[in-house]
């Protein structure tokens, strides 16, 4: 089992290096990858090979490797949602209709990978090719699960308010999106990927099937309010408890299990339509 940090040992916590970009994607596909049918698994292992990547998990993380690239800076609102901070929902269209958001990217890529055609509208902002579209939409599944990047502008996501967690100055993003993971997860991906994946149980499969990015927002939302309630009204950084790390983790350890079944889920439906052909592959290196 993969070893759940416990207060004893909160003391000897490597610094937060990783983003939820880098393990925390690479665990959802991996548990996706373990979750699809065989006819995804093969259909995933062909669109591959148009990128630079020898496995889907490792794939997942290129949307956060082009980020400084500017043929993708068009890219950087797909990667989360804002909302006023009194908004108790995610409408979508209210909120993603000027630069788009993640909600309107799954729903875009997805289209893609199904070899559906986009709307003159969304082509002016989402790549055509599959093998983008493949790796586009495995990351931000995983980022509409993460609950920060379901939030508010004012403070980008959490990345403006600074925190004292484990003896590290940092951000409240920062903590959920590497933080947390990493103080939780002591394996590599693909060993606690494996390890991850037989959680799921067929309760679990049944009670998050729901295939709306839209819901999976508005979860996120609901997370992200409760975060909040719970921050220190004062200091700068605002010094989180010292059980902040057993009071949270395992809200996240669920949602990366969510996301992981979720993706698996989609890619099920749109890769068992009738694909577009591929085309032939641009360069993704940054």
């Amino acid at each position: 089992m993969y070893k759940i940090v416990t207060l004893l040992l909160l003391s000897l916590l490597s610094p937060l290096s990783f983003s939820f970009g880098g393990l925390g994607h690479e665990l959802v596909c991996d548990i996706a990858w373990r979750e699809m049918n065989d006819n995804s698994r093969a259909e995933v292992i062909k669109i591959l090979k148009h990128t630079r990547y020898a496995t889907f998990a490792e794939s997942c993380v290129w949307a956060d490797s082009i980020r400084e690239n500017n043929d993708y800076k068009h890219l950087k609102p797909f990667h989360y949602v804002n909302v006023e901070k009194s908004a108790t929902k995610v409408i979508s269209g209210a909120v993603c209709e000027n630069k788009g958001c993640v909600v309107d990217a799954i729903a875009a890529y997805s289209k893609v990978l199904a070899g559906d055609t986009l709307t003159a509208r969304e082509q002016g902002h989402y790549s055509s090719r599959r093998h983008e579209a493949l790796m586009l939409l495995s990351h931000f599944t995983g980022d509409v699960h993460q609950p920060l990047h379901v939030s508010y502008a004012l403070d980008w996501g959490g990345n403006k308010i600074k925190v004292r967690y484990q003896g590290h100055n940092t951000n409240l993003h920062n903590v959920w999106d590497s933080g947390l993971i990493n103080d939780g997860i002591q394996a590599p991906w693909r060993e606690a990927g494996a390890e991850l994946a037989e959680e799921i149980t067929d309760t679990d499969r049944t009670a998050w099937h729901e295939p709306s990015p839209l819901v999976w927002a508005n979860e996120s939302l609901a997370i992200t309010r409760s975060i909040y309630l719970t921050l220190p009204n004062r200091g700068n950084p605002k010094k989180l408890k010292e059980d902040y790390f057993n009071s949270h983790f395992n809200t996240l350890h669920t949602r990366i299990l969510m996301a992981g079944f979720r993706l698996a889920r989609s890619l099920d439906r749109v890769l068992n339509q009738p694909p577009a052909p591929v085309e032939t592959p641009t360069s993704v290196t940054p």
